[in-house]
């Protein structure tokens, strides 16, 4: 049997109130699945844009009791460092669950024009991959080749065309690539981007992204 338990809180100023409704945060890649810890630091609950409280919260959910009923913000930053908001009209005694996407992206708020997107007929774009860890070593290199308008990826001694969906991944690995660069971590996965007479390299420790194993698996490039 479940039960329904009201939470009392007592407050500083020496008055105390019970309430049941709270909200049920819960720290999310969503993007992908992904089984590994996900971190962080902070995230903010407002109330009519009045700062109610910020919760440091541990890998798992985190119940804040809510005082009163009403339209509340929980304000987060992501792994690419951009400041997100998810929205909570709290309108009756209960629990809310909220869900806090760290490895959100909105593209098309992102005035950067990815490589693919450039690319024109007879022009190849290369995308060297290499991870480096306590135990491993890899080294990944893709290339992207337009022919007569028509896409193409070569990898692993494997060649085919490229599907919309293959380019919105690639194009969305791009713009989230140039929002990486934390360190920190055991793993550490160099980017190296060539185009033309361009070189990008980007050096990701953050544990957090998994931009290499999101590309590959979306390009079912995944070694078995």
């Amino acid at each position: 049997m479940k039960y329904l338990f009201t939470i009392c809180i007592f407050i500083i100023t020496g008055v105390g109130y019970c309430n049941a409704q709270s909200l049920d945060v819960y720290i999310r890649k969503c993007r992908v699945k992904d089984d590994r810890e996900v971190d962080l630091y902070e995230f903010k609950i407002y109330k009519n844009d009045v700062l109610v409280k910020t919760v440091h919260p541990g890998p798992d959910s985190k119940t804040i009791p809510v005082k009163d009923l009403g339209k509340y913000r929980i304000e987060y930053k992501t792994i690419f460092g951009m400041i997100e908001n998810v929205f909570v009209d709290v309108s009756k005694d209960k629990k809310y669950t909220v869900e806090l996407c760290i490895d959100y992206f909105n593209y098309a708020s992102d005035a950067y024009v990815p490589i693919i997107s450039r690319l024109q007929n007879g022009e190849t774009y290369i995308i060297e991959i290499s991870a480096q860890g306590c135990f491993h070593h890899s080294d990944d290199t893709i290339f992207v080749l337009n022919r007569s308008g028509i896409l193409y990826i070569v990898s692993g001694g494997i060649e085919r065309k490229l599907l919309e969906s293959d380019i919105e991944a690639i194009k969305h690995f791009e713009i989230e690539l140039n929002h990486m660069g934390s360190s920190g971590c055991t793993t550490e996965v160099t980017y190296t981007l060539k185009y033309k007479n361009q070189k990008t390299t980007i050096t990701d420790g953050s544990c957090q992204w998994g931009g290499d194993d999101y590309l590959k698996t979306k390009l079912n490039l995944m070694k078995e």
